[in-house]
């Protein structure tokens, strides 16, 4: 399980709302004028590619799609005891698989949404609710960020960057010359090969 979005908060340039990834592609254009937090973006961008979804010191908000197997480190298939009741899987873990869940974290604290989540709850019982609580949460905590073990490249700030005159090259350098005529290319061809959504800006 990855996160499909995600978005911070750091005290700095996104100090009341979150900023970030509403969705990842291929190529992710950051735009906005001087001081707006575009530097940020980036270091937001390293930070997805590390071990940590969310460092100690950002603030979180993300959402992803249950995966089999990341719930089935918290909800056994061959247990049957405990708070909860019934099969840990068949009774509470496997009703999440392939459904959206969107989650926060705080200061260590994990708080979630999920779609119709209420239907599912063991109304009466809230040892065992409080116990399925804690282990999606558990789940939520481990899930790996989208570029975990990706390489991160940092290129010249956009002011060193040289105007670029067209060409159908495909070539990025150590230096970022080529970026504008990559972008260019899938904002403009009309070659199936350079889908225009594959960009998200």
């Amino acid at each position: 399980m990855h996160a499909t979005s995600a978005k911070y908060k750091d005290g700095k340039c996104f100090k009341d709302h979150f900023g970030g990834f509403d969705e990842f592609k291929p190529i992710n254009l950051v735009i906005g004028r001087n001081n707006s937090g575009k530097s940020r973006m980036l270091d937001f961008a390293q930070v997805l590619c590390g071990k940590e979804l969310k460092p100690n010191h950002l603030s979180g908000s993300f959402s992803g799609v249950f995966t089999e197997e990341a719930l089935q480190r918290n909800f056994n298939k061959t247990t049957s005891e405990g708070i909860l009741r019934g099969n840990h899987w068949e009774s509470h873990g496997k009703l999440w698989v392939g459904k959206t869940v969107k989650w926060e974290v705080d200061h260590g604290e994990v708080t979630f949404e999920i779609k119709d989540y209420e239907e599912y709850k063991s109304h009466g019982y809230d040892e065992v609710e409080k116990e399925r609580e804690d282990r999606i949460k558990t789940t939520l905590s481990s899930v790996k960020p989208p570029f975990f073990q990706k390489g991160f490249r940092r290129i010249l700030a956009d002011r060193d960057i040289q105007p670029e005159t067209n060409s159908i090259s495909m070539e990025l350098d150590f230096a970022g010359n080529g970026a504008t005529n990559i972008i260019r290319r899938y904002l403009r061809s009309t070659n199936d090969k350079y889908a225009r959504d594959l960009i998200q800006t």
